[in-house]
């Protein structure tokens, strides 16, 4: 935007400068049709803007996440008590766990235009807690889900592997 305003307030003293000497008008025509050509080239340039939308390939959908889920890495705790549940995301974003039978409730959502997923169990015991986060969701397939937590509340950020069953 400077700059633009420099165009401006150059072409304007050097037309008030050029009409007080009576230089022809041919001449004064010219550099105005070349202000007026670097104006407009500028007013271009300054309006044309980087795209920074979230494309449709950069987020994750509904189909990667349903389904059954093992938890089989965890970098600062414990997996092999975890290993022992199954995780299935329903479509209706409920997340049913369970473990030799028992099941708990809990639901998960993708919050809208990021990749991230959020998993919230109400029963906060151990070792479902180091589930109940806001993940980002880092590489989706259909055999694994790569996360990495982004809050917590244990004083530092998780990251958890998960295989599909």
């Amino acid at each position: 935007m400077n700059s633009l305003f420099f165009v401006v307030k150059t072409t304007f003293l050097y037309i008030f400068t050029v009409s007080r000497k009576n230089v022809t008008n041919s001449i004064l025509k010219s550099y105005v049709m070349k202000v007026i050509c670097v104006f407009l080239l500028s007013v271009l340039m300054l309006s044309c803007e980087k795209d920074n939308t979230v494309t449709s390939e950069n987020l994750i959908s509904e189909n990667d996440i349903l389904g059954s889920w093992r938890v089989t890495y965890l970098e600062h705790a414990d997996v092999s008590e975890l290993t022992t549940y199954e995780f299935e995301f329903t479509p209706n974003n409920v997340l049913l766990i369970t473990k030799e039978g028992v099941s708990t409730l809990g639901s998960w959502e993708i919050m809208q235009g990021s990749k991230n997923l959020n998993i919230l169990i109400p029963q906060k015991d151990y070792p479902l807690r180091t589930m109940h986060s806001l993940w980002e969701v880092k590489s989706a397939s259909s055999a694994s889900l790569e996360l990495f937590e982004t809050e917590s509340d244990h004083g530092y950020l998780e990251k958890s592997e998960l295989t599909r069953l």
